[in-house]
């Protein structure tokens, strides 16, 4: 195997220290971050070839980090690996869900991590990707010192030298958002919850959402949710009530008078009307 640029996120860093050792002696660069935020601006900042990174962590959860990598343009191609102290089957679901090729459970063993890295990396060689990190021939692995974890002072630096809004870009946020609310458009999560998920003031989501549809996050929530519901009723034969359900609503008497706002039918009618002949 290739030397390879690693970064592993994990506020628990004395549990990876057999991984790191095992990292080192193969001749990879392994690189670690003690939080979602110095992760994330680590992973723009290097380019590493694999990311392996906690479900649980401080400043941003692991699923969310996941969503906004996923959502950047520059990291979107690195494999995205959970290795976690949370081996509950929703949280393994949710994982792969947000992004991620793999999800490995604590205690781990060292071998079957290098063993599984190797396999996401040399799957993905074949898609683009920046030419950056690791064995892409990056600098940032000489700049580390080669195996070096990084130190909590070197990850505060990261996190300056990345711009004290990880999100200057608005359209990574929006994506972010986006991913957010379109995975579970049926329970989306509050203006509040985003922020505090997002680690952004409600403010700026608002303006960020407004900036990029014209309209606020209600809107952009209610418009998935239409969409969704008119491709239910068009291409399956559903009833009203489980397209209401499917979409969010409450009751079917709902969802119909939310329908006939939004597209001004009935979903009877709408039905009916885009019906195959």
């Amino acid at each position: 195997m290739a030397a390879l640029q690693i970064l592993l996120i994990d506020d628990n860093p004395h549990q990876l220290r057999p991984l790191i050792e095992a990292l080192k002696e193969q001749g990879h660069r392994p690189t670690v971050a003690y939080d979602g935020s110095a992760g994330y601006a680590r992973a723009v900042a290097m380019l590493p070839d694999v990311i392996v990174l906690e479900s649980q962590l401080p400043r941003m959860d692991g699923l969310t980090l996941v969503r906004m990598l996923a959502a950047n343009a520059q990291t979107e191609h690195i494999p995205l690996m959970f290795l976690s102290e949370s081996a509950e089957p929703a949280m393994r679901l949710a994982g792969l869900r947000a992004g991620a090729v793999d999800y490995i459970a604590k205690p781990f063993e060292p071998a079957e991590v290098i063993e599984r890295i190797d396999i996401h990396t040399r799957l993905a060689a074949g898609q683009k990707g920046p030419a950056a990190g690791g064995a892409r021939g990056g600098r940032a692995g000489a700049d580390n010192g080669g195996a070096n974890a990084v130190d909590p002072a070197a990850h505060h630096e990261a996190v300056k030298a990345a711009g004290s809004d990880l999100y200057h870009h608005d359209d990574v946020l929006f994506r972010a958002i986006r991913r957010m609310v379109f995975d579970g458009v049926e329970h989306p999560p509050s203006l509040a919850e985003l922020a505090r998920s997002l680690g952004v003031s409600q403010r700026r989501i608002a303006s960020v959402v407004k900036s990029q549809t014209g309209g606020s996050l209600f809107e952009l929530v209610r418009g998935r949710r239409m969409s969704k519901a008119a491709r239910l009723l068009v291409r399956t034969g559903l009833p009203i009530t489980d397209v209401a359900i499917e979409t969010g609503y409450s009751s079917a008497a709902n969802f119909t008078t939310a329908f006939r706002d939004y597209f001004g039918v009935t979903p009877t009618a709408y039905r009916r009307s885009h019906s195959f002949k």
